[in-house]
């Protein structure tokens, strides 16, 4: 998106030297005592001559640059705050915490799922039984079979992968999918669909 509305790079593709950025820098490492919130250092960043970046990507590039000496602190509806660690050390209580990094990224891979699967909402009115990969991966979460392909890069765009997101969109709608009445028909007309189910990752016993 930022391609589109804008000329200016994002913070991680900087190419062209940048002096006011380097004067920024040393400017937050003359007073490391200091509280900065975003507002006040994008401001100083033009003042010192900086065009090329936008607020938000000044704080991320700081935040990946600087770090971990750099802590950038989020909040809803306030402009981020900006500290080193050895301050924040002297006035707050800051412990690393992965579990609770990883707690939200669940919680929030959930919901955005849980939305696209609720967007792509089976049909029930018509059924196929003739069906694609392209077809069958095209009604799931994208962002699941992402995830499911980061786990094993064996998986990426393969029917099981495509059984588990139809698993999960059944299971989120609360009602069957195209692949799963095609998977049906199919087992019914002939026992020998038993190979078909096996290349799913599916194993069926009598």
């Amino acid at each position: 998106m930022l391609k589109f509305v804008t000329n200016r790079p994002t913070a991680f593709t900087l190419t062209d030297h940048d002096t006011a950025l380097e004067k920024l820098i040393k400017e937050l490492h003359s007073d490391p005592t200091r509280t900065w919130n975003s507002v006040e250092l994008h401001k100083l960043y033009e003042e010192l001559g900086g065009k090329q970046l936008s607020r938000r990507s000044l704080i991320n590039y700081l935040g990946k640059t600087l770090h971990p000496d750099l802590l950038v602190l989020y909040s809803p509806s306030v402009a981020s705050i900006l500290l080193f660690r050895s301050n924040a050390s002297a006035n707050l209580r800051i412990v690393d915490d992965v579990e609770d990094d990883c707690n939200q990224a669940i919680s929030s891979l959930g919901k955005k799922i849980k939305s696209e699967c609720l967007a792509q909402k089976p049909d029930t009115s018509t059924y196929v039984t003739h069906i694609s990969l392209d077809s069958v991966t095209g009604e799931c979460s994208q962002t699941l079979l992402a995830l499911v392909a980061e786990i094993s890069p064996k998986l990426q765009f393969t029917l099981p992968a495509a059984m588990i997101g139809n698993i999960v969109l059944s299971a989120v709608c609360d009602q069957v999918t195209s692949l799963q009445v095609a998977l049906s028909t199919l087992f019914n007309q002939q026992r020998s669909v038993i190979d078909q189910l096996h290349s799913f990752g599916v194993t069926s016993s009598n």
